[in-house]
């Protein structure tokens, strides 16, 4: 049986992978998160065990991981959007202990880990799109330098101890029950400030576009990596490899609705990178994966599903 770990289970990606790997053939699940919370947790993943733990208690960490064969590693403790003017507070509360943690399981575990990196922020403004896991890696935020970083600590522990790892780039994930959280998730952002009869912040044109994935897609590119042999040393980009903007965002959303949102129009962080599309060719190939949900379907869906949780004079 598959000894399965997930750290940061309590977050939305969390949340899913829990739920769809739950029901895996042979396969056990922990759920690690520092707030966990048992009652829903219970009915996701019934058959699980459920641990409350903080990534910061090193000792703690590994010994409940150390058995693993899969280690699922979505811990963030810097938000994208917020980690501007708080590098200090990055490096102390994400990079060192995760530096930490990995050089300790390198050296008392054979699990492999599978690290959620960023598709967008690791590679800053690219030169070509789609963009290609070989490509320059230039991030222009603290957030995409803290995920290249802990790679390259990934890659040296490797070479030099045998880790196994996988790094997952992933693109803007969206789906259902996706809450709004610390600067993340343009899509249930705009859906809140509607549903709340307020303005939605623009930040900038919001013609940029970005590789939005969605959640149920990133599930199966997880069930597909586990599955796949000889990944140790793998970096795979993981999106729907086409870009959209808030504006398609902002089209689909009136057409759905019949309604015109009011937009609080605010000015760009100096830290967003321009037009982001990956190129997903490599996780087709060496996983035999490929996105099944359409971007204007996978919306629709994830506004209907917020329409049937929350009271709305619009529709």
């Amino acid at each position: 049986m598959k000894r399965i770990i997930i750290l940061g289970a309590n977050g939305y990606i969390g949340r899913q992978l829990s739920q769809g790997l739950a029901g895996e053939a042979g396969a056990h699940l922990t759920l690690v998160s520092r707030n966990l919370d048992a009652a829903r947790f219970a009915q996701i993943c019934p058959c699980g065990d459920l641990i409350s733990a903080d990534f910061n208690e090193t000792d703690r960490m590994v010994n409940i991981c150390r058995k693993a064969d899969i280690i699922i590693d979505l811990i963030n403790a810097t938000p994208p959007r917020n980690a501007e003017g708080a590098v200090a507070e990055d490096v102390e509360n994400n990079l060192l202990p995760h530096i930490t943690f990995f050089e300790r399981m390198a050296e008392r575990s054979q699990a492999k880990l599978i690290f959620f990196s960023s598709g967008g922020t690791v590679y800053g403004n690219a030169d070509r799109l789609p963009i290609q896991e070989d490509a320059p890696a230039r991030p222009i935020s603290p957030y995409g330098a803290s995920k290249l970083t802990l790679e390259r600590y990934l890659s040296m522990f490797h070479a030099a101890k045998g880790m196994d790892y996988s790094i997952l780039r992933v693109g803007n994930i969206y789906g259902p029950d996706q809450p709004v959280k610390r600067g993340q998730g343009v899509i249930p952002a705009l859906l809140e400030a509607v549903f709340e009869d307020r303005a939605f912040k623009l930040f900038g044109e919001g013609r940029a576009k970005r590789d939005y994935v969605y959640a149920d897609d990133v599930i199966e590119a997880v069930k597909a990596l586990i599955a796949a042999p000889d990944t140790s040393g793998l970096t795979l980009n993981i999106g729907s490899g086409r870009g959209h903007s808030v504006q398609d965002i902002l089209q689909a959303f009136r057409q759905w609705s019949g309604t015109e949102p009011e937009i609080d129009h605010q000015e760009a962080g100096a830290q967003e990178v321009r037009d982001v599309i990956l190129d997903i060719s490599r996780a087709r190939a060496r996983l035999g994966w490929r996105p099944r949900v359409a971007f204007r379907d996978g919306l629709n869906r994830t506004f209907e599903h917020y329409a049937a949780h929350h009271a709305w004079r619009g529709r």
